[in-house]
């Protein structure tokens, strides 16, 4: 019953799907900048290029921007699923581990 209770979580498919998000948010705000122009342009995005070497507010720093985001977003989707999956698998054997106590004490 337990088992059931938790679900697993898919690394692989939840990296998948928040680097995506990832890559298509940070794209879309890189590319609202680029379009919407002026003299210093996003210059508090700009700010990215500190943690992602190559990335501008530019058309080319949009495509760079999109390969970190995914990437960024796929390793943090997955490390978070397996920290998940773990967590939940000592609850079961917590919860398992107790109940056999139970037995035990109870003299079953």
């Amino acid at each position: 019953m337990l088992l059931a209770t938790y679900a697993r979580l898919s690394p692989l498919a939840l990296g998948a799907s928040l680097g995506l998000c990832s890559a298509l948010l940070l794209f879309g705000l890189t590319a609202v900048l680029v379009i919407k122009g002026g003299i210093v342009v996003g210059p508090h995005l700009g700010l990215l290029s500190q943690f992602f070497p190559g990335y501008t507010v530019s058309w080319q720093g949009a495509i760079v921007g999109m390969v970190y985001g995914f990437s960024v977003g796929a390793l943090g989707g997955a490390v978070f699923a397996n920290l998940v999956n773990l967590s939940h698998r000592a609850e079961v054997r917590g919860g398992l581990r107790a109940a056999r106590s139970r037995e035990i004490s109870d003299g079953l």
